[in-house]
């Protein structure tokens, strides 16, 4: 990449990678809350900006869908069927290729193609051009120095398109899932090594305990604390780097410290941590360079989200819901399960403890409108928000009865999502 690259193309190289990360994550809160495109679409002002942020996102999607007049099977119909497919749909790799009868390779490179046309939309439709101050800004902002010199932003910026090629390929070869942060500093650590004997410095670093599980991207990850390990082990020289982890109910937060005989050999503000910092950050996680203590050559801290993960219980008696909603939830912060009748969902109530219930009322035997009266009286259920699902208009009676909300079939993955998003981000709507 030449150096004399312009601060346009690098800053599109930045948000092609946000967007990516964006569309990836389209329906789990954590991601989109923390995407650098809600500021970049003026929402971060609004009380619903993830809803918001994936409104916008969706709706550009949509606004690339082409007319009728446009023949099947061309460029315009491929590039509006891969991006509602993969992102919209959240339909698998593997499953999308088959359903569009290409290669799985073949699907990637029309995924990045795609990807590079909805960009040039949002980018038109922000007027993003005007505003390259401001990107180039949060991209300096949003590096691992915290408030860096003027001179660091177009290094970062040099970098960006560089790493962004590193994480298409990565993203390519290796989808998130759930890995043990343990394993991966582990890893981490064996590559670093080589360096920790050339210093002659001692790592200590605590091996036991249960496995530490995140949904993410372990070689991204990796990539990471590679950068973060080097860094402080190259400040300590003939001395010691210690390692800590300690995960809360929100985030983990791992704190690497390094001391040395000797003075510091520099400021632990180079490119490598500058890259850290972006690689943790498309994580979903952060780096921050600490003050440091007595004798202490480098202090950093990296943290990283505890993903919750929901469980819903689906009550309907038609099987092909059921299976819908269950493609729906797949790779959410959502766990499903189902039941086709009153006598299976209370069962799972008691075996699952579920999160939130999405219920059907048109279903034989006993309807739902009967076992939504039953979910309310016990006191096991009470406090478990509801939400109705159903072909009939009875949105007031559903709410008078005691749902949480109300959703009218035909449903569709935005719908189902947004609509269990509210529920986990505001108390329960009936009385008592």
């Amino acid at each position: 990449m030449p150096d004399d690259l312009l601060p346009e193309q690098a800053l599109r190289v930045w948000f092609l990678l946000h967007l990516r990360s964006a569309l990836n994550g389209l329906y789990d809160p954590a991601v989109l809350g923390h995407s650098p495109l809600i500021r970049l679409f003026r929402l971060d002002q609004r009380r619903d900006k993830i809803f918001a942020l994936r409104d916008a996102l969706t709706g550009a999607v949509e606004a690339l869908h082409p007319p009728a007049s446009e023949p099947a099977g061309s460029r315009f119909w491929r590039t509006y069927q891969v991006l509602r497919s993969r992102y919209i749909e959240q339909v698998p790799q593997i499953e999308a290729a088959s359903d569009l009868s290409l290669s799985l390779r073949q699907l990637q490179r029309e995924e990045s193609a795609a990807r590079e046309v909805l960009a040039d939309y949002l980018w038109t439709a922000y007027g993003l051009a005007d505003r390259v101050g401001e990107m180039a800004q949060m991209i300096a902002s949003g590096f691992a120095s915290g408030e860096p010199a003027a001179g660091d932003a177009p290094k970062a910026l040099r970098a960006a398109p560089a790493l962004y090629q590193e994480l298409e390929a990565l993203g390519r070869s290796e989808p998130a899932a759930l890995t043990d942060i343990r394993a991966v500093l582990g890893k981490a650590l064996e590559t670093v090594w080589p360096l920790v004997t050339a210093q002659r410095a001692v790592v200590e670093y605590p091996t036991g305990g249960p496995p530490l599980l995140l949904n993410l991207q372990a070689a991204v990850l990796r990539q990471a604390l590679i950068g973060v390990l080097s860094a402080a082990v190259s400040h300590a020289s003939d001395g010691r780097v210690s390692i800590e982890v300690q995960a809360g109910l929100e985030q983990l937060a791992v704190t690497v410290r390094a001391q040395a005989c000797g003075a510091p050999a520099s400021e632990p503000q180079d490119e490598s941590l500058r890259i850290a910092g972006e690689l943790l950050r498309l994580s979903r996680g952060a780096l921050r360079i600490l003050p440091t203590e007595s004798r202490e050559a480098f202090a950093a801290c990296f943290t990283l989200p505890v993903g919750r993960s929901v469980m819903v219980l689906v009550v309907d008696d038609n099987a092909d819901t059921l299976q819908l909603f269950h493609r729906y939830l797949a790779g959410s912060c959502y766990r499903f399960v189902g039941a086709q009748n009153a006598r299976q969902a209370f069962a799972l109530a008691e075996a699952t403890r579920p999160d939130i219930i999405v219920l059907d009322v048109m279903m034989s035997e006993e309807d739902g409108w009967m076992l939504l009266g039953r979910f309310r009286e016990d006191p096991r259920f009470r406090g478990i928000p509801v939400i109705i699902c159903t072909v009939v208009p009875q949105e007031q009676l559903a709410l008078l009865l005691g749902a949480a909300q109300f959703l009218r079939k035909p449903v569709s993955q935005t719908d189902l999502l947004t609509a269990l998003d509210r529920q986990l981000n505001q108390p329960p709507s009936w009385p008592g």
